[in-house]
């Protein structure tokens, strides 16, 4: 399903350089925009915005950033990390490495 974002760049990006970053980023967040103002709360305010009729105020550029903040996934820090060795069959190993791989692991073969 593509984003809102998707749907019409150009728009989102002009306005990111008119100083709404946030709700710039968000419209990469939301494939609808009543997902996107359920968000946000408001009624309507996304489709105007995608659409380029209407520009968001400030307030709703904060709100943005808080929801960004408040729902961005945390990173990992360098102390939240463990080692662990797997141990496995030759034939087993490249899938190892991609199951681990995918899960975000660094994978190190010995």
């Amino acid at each position: 399903m593509t984003t809102l974002y998707g749907k019409s760049p150009e728009v989102w990006d002009a306005l990111e350089g008119k100083g709404f970053p946030s709700i710039a980023a968000l419209s990469k967040v939301f494939n609808s925009p009543k997902e996107m103002d359920a968000a946000l709360g408001y009624a309507g305010a996304a489709s105007k915005w995608g659409s380029g009729s209407n520009l968001p105020g400030a307030h709703s550029e904060v709100v943005a950033k808080l929801w960004l903040d408040a729902n961005r996934p945390a990173q990992a820090k360098s102390d939240d990390c463990s080692t662990f060795m797997v141990v496995c069959r030759p034939a087993i190993g490249p899938k190892a490495v991609k199951i681990l791989t995918m899960m975000g692991c660094e994978v190190v073969e010995i």
